[in-house]
């Protein structure tokens, strides 16, 4: 028991000893080195050199790291890195705000990981870091500002403006754009692709809806006719649509009621395109599902075997099909059964296999035989599949690249 004690105060004595700013260098990195608990409370010490913090910064204890990017003596390039990963604790260093003065322009010469992350997942993050990103010279950093939930009105305001058409897109399906400027961006000339994001903004009001279902690209038009909010009476005015393309969209959209559903299928019979459309809806009947697996087109028969409605019973000769479209669409397929994924993770062809390693319902024993797939492809996709053990994914990354770092 005295023995413990005698341990106990001895850590606390050199607890003390690490976080005291009159501790000389010396000694500070011997504690550093000596366990974590001390490495964690050097990494806070404001005395602590510059070398000692940058070989801290690159620990493998997160809490180390961490306590580095609190420091106001670490190097700003140290600072820069690990913003990235704690944005927050960036933010609440004292050099933040001495940087903004001796550096107006700093937020430009960020690094683009450090400056995503205080644009995205940091609620303290100045507005003028929002302000100056508009202007930066990287679209992917200005889409990405123009994406974020914490992007000020004023600044996507701005960003309405934007040269880049992917910018403009991301401002229209943010869901904090104000009405007023969705209205001008439903009237964006130069390009059919920004009026499209106002369809994918959860805020957008049915009447930028029925404006855009008038719009004279067939395109802008489709995307409304394939949207799960729009409302019947446009879903019916489109069903009518003078466009193939648009009319399969009404087709495929799963909130397409069951009558407009039959009216569209009565003009299947003479529209490949638009009875494809039909066999992909959910809400289409089986007995219309059941004839259509055997449909010549093997468009067709891929969007039977994608529905998710599609029976076992049917997606089981379709696993068979001669077409590796269809085959791989059943292995696409929300609802196949394992017992189908592992005969399709054996198919002779490259597809159909990255479909299974995609699958997130693939077992973890297919995964592991489709990492040493003959194709780079399915490797990699089993690779990016969230399901895949890190061990796994790691083991796939070093022999695709045996340079890569992980």
């Amino acid at each position: 028991m005295p023995e413990m004690e005698n341990s106990f105060l001895d850590l606390s004595s050199l607890e003390r000893e690490a976080r005291c700013e009159t501790t000389s260098p010396e000694r500070l990195e011997q504690l550093a080195f000596r366990s974590i608990e001390l490495a964690r409370r050097v990494a806070q010490n404001p005395a602590a050199p510059v070398e000692l913090l940058q070989q801290l910064s690159q620990s493998e204890d997160s809490e180390t790291c961490k306590a580095v990017a609190t420091n106001p003596n670490a190097p700003t390039e140290v600072l820069f890195e690990l913003g990235a990963e704690f944005p927050r604790q960036f933010l609440e260093n004292p050099i933040f705000m001495l940087l903004t003065l001796e550096y107006p322009d700093f937020v430009l010469k960020m690094p683009h990981k450090t400056l995503l992350s205080l644009l995205f997942w940091c609620d303290e993050t100045p507005t003028f870091v929002f302000e100056q990103a508009a202007n930066h010279d990287s679209r992917q950093v200005r889409d990405a500002l123009a994406k974020s939930s914490l992007t000020p009105v004023a600044v996507l305001e701005k960003l309405s403006g934007d040269r880049a058409l992917g910018v403009r897109f991301a401002v229209a399906a943010n869901p904090n754009t104000p009405l007023s400027l969705l209205e001008e961006l439903a009237s964006d000339r130069a390009s059919f692709v920004v009026r499209c994001g106002i369809l994918k903004n959860p805020n957008a009001p049915l009447s930028l809806f029925k404006k855009l279902a008038g719009d004279g690209d067939f395109r802008v038009r489709y995307a409304v006719a394939r949207n799960p909010n729009t409302s019947l009476s446009l879903l019916e005015k489109l069903a009518s649509d003078r466009d193939d393309k648009v009319r399969c969209g009404v087709a495929a959209n799963p909130s397409t009621p069951p009558l407009l559903l039959a009216q569209l299928t009565s003009e299947s019979d003479r529209n490949g395109a638009l009875r494809a459309a039909v066999a992909s809806n959910p809400k289409t009947p089986l007995s219309l599902l059941e004839k259509w697996a055997d449909a010549v087109d093997d468009n067709v028969r891929r969007a039977v075997a994608r529905n998710c409605s599609t029976p076992s019973s049917l997606l089981e000769p379709l696993a068979r099909d001669d077409h590796e479209r269809v085959r791989a669409a059943v292995a696409e397929n929300s609802q196949v059964l394992p017992s189908l994924l592992d005969k399709l993770a054996r198919d002779r062809h490259w597809d159909v296999r990255r479909a299974v390693a995609r699958h997130p319902s693939t077992p973890l024993s297919l995964l592991e035989i489709l990492a040493r797939d003959v194709s780079s492809h399915v490797r990699r996709d089993v690779a990016d599949n969230p399901k895949t053990p890190t061990a796994i994914r790691k083991d796939i990354i070093s022999r695709e690249d045996p340079h890569a770092t992980h």
